[in-house]
């Protein structure tokens, strides 16, 4: 009765994002069945900056859509919650998602809601879900949104607004608190490689190509988008990577270029460095990997094995 969030236009909820026709996803490239070779595992959340402080709030946020036969909505009962939630993304990883946050400071909040046909108006109602460190529900609640708007802005410091509209969002609620609001919900790590002890060993950014994007895709790379562009995003990996104190001095950050149109046969790795705000730079030409499969184990792994030389 729940699912991931599913990149769509804002104005049409049923426009999904175009992928490759064959290749898969990053995500699908980078999964748990390939990474677990390398001792490591990937996990995908969202996350706050307080940008008076340039410090990271210490909740993540996991965001699950619930199916219009989840009835009734909002729940009168919690106990089928956890089960539901271990459905969509497995009991193992919960577990690993609310270790990890717990090891490093982080509480683990779920929040599920119904998509709003409109993004003009919010999905309600929204139902957090606090795990322990041990991935044991502590709390269910029924959140208000006015109330949500607030609890953001005051983990980010205040209100918190860009000139720029989203077009594709990952939920209607992203769309709507970004295009009509000044609150935007937490941004998210695309995908931050974890080893058994639970220090995160690189944080990754997809950064997709497809026929409309205005520059090549063999033109690619970091000072296209920074600090012009989206200097908010990557400034708040960095202040994301500046939190954990136990991590690897070098702990990289890492921008995954690649494109769904079928003429381009690689993908592009490109590691960045520096601190933030707007002290950024790529530190080499990005590096090319043969396009990876993901019903091939060797082409993902040759890409794995690419990351892990950067670290």
């Amino acid at each position: 009765m729940l699912s991931k969030p599913v990149l769509a236009r804002c104005d049409n909820r049923n426009r999904h994002a175009r992928k490759h026709p064959s290749s898969g996803d990053p995500e699908d490239w980078l999964s748990d069945t390939y990474l677990k070779t390398y001792g490591l595992f990937g996990l995908t959340f969202d996350f706050l900056v307080n940008w008076t402080t340039g410090s990271i709030p210490n909740e993540l946020w996991i965001k699950r859509i619930v199916h219009d036969a989840f009835t009734p909505w909002p729940i009168t009962r919690w106990r089928g919650i956890p089960s539901e939630i271990h459905q969509c993304d497995g009991e193992e990883k919960v577990q690993l998602l609310c270790r990890f946050a717990d090891t490093h400071d982080f509480t683990c909040h779920y929040f599920l809601f119904k998509e709003s046909a409109d993004s003009r108006h919010p999905p309600t109602p929204i139902v957090e879900v606090k795990f322990d460190g041990n991935g044991t529900v502590e709390r269910v609640l029924n959140v208000n949104l006015s109330n949500l708007m607030d609890r953001i802005r005051q983990l980010r410091g205040g209100p918190f607004t860009t000139n720029k509209k989203l077009t594709y969002g990952q939920t209607s609620l992203d769309c709507y608190l970004y295009n009509y609001t000044d609150v935007m919900f937490p941004g998210d790590a695309d995908l931050v490689l974890v080893d058994s002890s639970f220090t995160p060993r690189v944080i990754i950014e997809f950064k997709k190509h497809t026929s409309y994007s205005s520059i090549p895709f063999d033109k690619q790379k970091f000072s296209n988008y920074y600090p012009k562009g989206d200097p908010y995003k990557y400034d708040s990996f960095a202040y994301f990577r500046d939190h954990f104190t136990n991590a690897p001095s070098a702990l990289p950050i890492v921008v995954l270029y690649y494109s769904i149109e079928t003429n381009h046969d690689y993908v592009m790795l490109e590691p960045i460095e520096g601190s933030a705000p707007r002290g950024l730079r790529e530190t080499t030409d990005p590096v090319r990997i043969p396009l990876p499969n993901a019903n091939d184990e060797a082409s993902c792994k040759k890409l794995i094995e690419a990351l892990l030389g950067m670290i």
